[in-house]
């Protein structure tokens, strides 16, 4: 009021000078003048940490994932610096503590010592795909829950009485996943078969291991909902050497729709 300027518009100078490393915000507690920069050098670009497990985060997914978040911090003026979380290394944990981002996007399980780091620091942080608590707010995830309603419902409908599921890790929100299941299939008046249901990694050869063990179980499947594109796909090359036409002998619904299913020799049916 003393100047005559808007709230709007001072959010937005604050906006722009944070861009600019003048300013750096810290949640909770404010706006803060960034550190001076020594004579001769420029200010750095402000940027977005991206930390990812190279064990664990690999693959198309990976590359969609890398191409779409460059993209937005770029429309937003900030640039992308990708970390690997597969230990707390020495690079990663100079960015957390000199402040060198802006925020963090934890795109593999989240570090319990890193993100403790980063609270420390007073640094926003983003948990893609995955959750440090079950009621953690910072969580940003694919619907995998509406996925399995629309899988079933669509299997049911084409008459499946028998349909099983291969999955992620069983630390991958399968609770979730398995009482969805269950209330499901129950709803279309199906039973859900513990024996047709596999847990495993996020790869063609998990889900071509998986779907033989579901293959020699009992009750047979006549339909089977891969939890991730290429689980499905190594599905698919199980039922090749079985001798088992997809889909007129088994039918194979994944979830996910992050590599060129329609490419494969027998397309796979992909659920968003």
């Amino acid at each position: 009021e003393q100047f005559g300027m808007s709230v709007g518009t001072v959010r937005r100078v604050l906006y722009e000078l944070a861009q600019e490393g003048i300013l750096h915000t810290s949640q909770g507690k404010g706006v803060f003048i960034a550190d001076p920069v020594p004579v001769g050098k420029k200010r750095t670009k402000k940027s977005i940490g991206f930390v990812y497990s190279f064990s664990q985060t690999h693959g198309p997914y990976l590359s969609k994932l890398l191409e779409a978040v460059t993209s937005h911090c770029n429309s937003f003026g900030y640039e992308l610096k990708v970390y690997g979380n597969d230990s707390l290394n020495i690079s990663l944990r100079e960015a957390v503590s000199h402040r060198l981002a802006a925020g963090f996007l934890l795109a593999s399980p989240p570090d319990m010592e890193l993100v403790k780091l980063i609270q420390q620091n007073g640094i926003a942080f983003v948990c893609v795909n995955n959750q440090v608590t079950d009621k953690d707010p910072n969580c940003v995830t694919a619907d995998g829950i509406e996925s399995i309603r629309k899988a079933v419902a669509h299997l049911a409908e084409l008459g499946h009485k028998k349909i099983g599921l291969l999955s992620g890790p069983e630390t991958w929100a399968v609770p979730k996943i398995m009482g969805t299941l269950e209330q499901v299939l129950s709803e279309h008046g199906l039973r859900c078969y513990p024996k047709l249901v596999r847990h495993g990694e996020w790869e063609q050869e998990a889900g071509y291991r998986l779907m033989k063990e579901i293959l020699a179980a009992d009750p047979k499947p006549t339909a089977v909902i891969a939890t991730d594109d290429q689980i499905g796909i190594g599905a698919i090359r199980t039922a090749w050497e079985t001798n088992l036409r997809v889909p007129e002998d088994l039918s194979i619904v994944a979830i996910g729709n992050m590599v060129p299913a329609h490419l494969q020799p027998i397309p796979l049916t992909v659920v968003d």
